[in-house]
């Protein structure tokens, strides 16, 4: 009697999916696109490093002896994001960890009207602008790459 009661709630339960996996799936309404930023910026050090003299080098222990010293904490990045003209992201991202020693990241979706539009991000000392033509459904990412010069629409 217990096996078919499992039995049955797990037939029950294989039919739910079934019945919802055959649902049309609208990941936008209507005419929308989306706008996702989506990144982790590491910012800069707080303050400038400094050069030990020789009297600190030579009283820490050597496996301490760095030349150098640097701030662990970072500086807060401050994003705008303004699309035709009207802001549609202003936040200051702090970076993450206990010191707040680490990157500041972000993930935003923000649905948008599809068409051509005019964008325009300020990061930090960065600043893009671009012209955009979004088809209802599509989604246009925002990105922080170093390694392509910072600030990346893709």
């Amino acid at each position: 009697m217990r096996v078919w009661k499992s039995v049955s709630i797990l037939a029950l339960g294989i039919a739910g999916v079934v019945v919802v996996s055959r649902l049309p799936y609208r990941p936008l309404p209507g005419n929308e696109a989306l706008l996702l930023v989506n990144f982790a910026h590491p910012s800069r050090p707080e303050g400038a490093c400094r050069t030990r003299t020789e009297a600190e080098v030579a009283a820490l222990p050597p496996n301490l002896r760095a030349p150098e010293v640097c701030p662990r904490r970072r500086i807060a990045v401050p994003v705008r994001i303004e699309l035709d003209g009207l802001t549609v992201m202003d936040e200051t991202l702090f970076p993450a960890g206990l010191q707040r020693d680490g990157s500041a990241s972000v993930h935003r979706r923000i649905p948008v009207a599809g068409g051509r539009h005019a964008i325009r991000i300020r990061m930090l000392d960065e600043e893009r602008a671009a012209d955009v033509e979004l088809a209802p459904g599509q989604v246009l990412r925002i990105d922080y790459r170093p390694e392509r010069g910072g600030v990346v629409i893709l």
